[in-house]
């Protein structure tokens, strides 16, 4: 038996650096990014992102 994935929801878009990047969320708080409709996978752009949006909340 599969055990039941978390699902994630959208909560937003943001433009990084030019790029449509979507925003999403579990229930759980796992956070992930889509350019594209990929997910982001690459730990240090995935950085860069978490730093740019933290820069723009100031």
């Amino acid at each position: 038996m599969k055990k039941k994935s978390e699902s994630f929801r959208t909560i937003g878009h943001v433009s990084w650096q030019g790029i449509p990047i979507e925003m999403q969320m579990t229930k759980k708080g796992e956070l992930r990014f889509l350019e594209r409709g990929k997910e982001i996978k690459d730990p240090a752009r995935f950085e860069q992102i978490v730093a740019y949006l933290k820069e723009a909340n100031q």
